[in-house]
């Protein structure tokens, strides 16, 4: 229970802190062929087409698994073997490349940044 009014902005701005990620946050799975997984909550799950995958979620696919991430206009192409974790917000993103081949196409791509091992 609050103890005062002034809890209450407060509260609102922890819960909109903990949020999902927006939707300019999120790429979604297009094009998926073969096994393609996300890793959630410490458990490998298959995405399907139109999967929306959230930034900072760590992507791998098989050996015969290939997937396109989109979001505001970039698209991520994941060959097979690759595994990769996107983050960042809006135009900028950073894209960790653990494995295989990833390939960065579309609309700003100038504000992209890959790290590999």
């Amino acid at each position: 229970m609050l103890k005062s009014a002034w809890q209450l902005p407060i509260i609102f701005v922890a819960l909109t802190m903990a949020a999902p990620a927006r939707p300019a946050d999120i790429w979604v799975a297009a094009n998926v062929h073969g096994s393609v997984f996300e890793l959630l909550n410490d458990q490998w799950r298959e995405l399907k087409n139109g999967d929306g995958v959230a930034s900072g979620i760590a992507v791998r696919t098989l050996q015969a698994g290939r997937v396109r991430l989109v979001r505001q206009g970039q698209v991520l192409a994941l060959d097979p073997n690759t595994a990769i974790v996107a983050t960042g917000g809006g135009a900028g993103v950073t894209v960790q490349q653990y494995a295989g081949t990833v390939t960065l196409t579309g609309a700003d791509i100038a504000r992209a940044q890959l790290v590999t091992p």
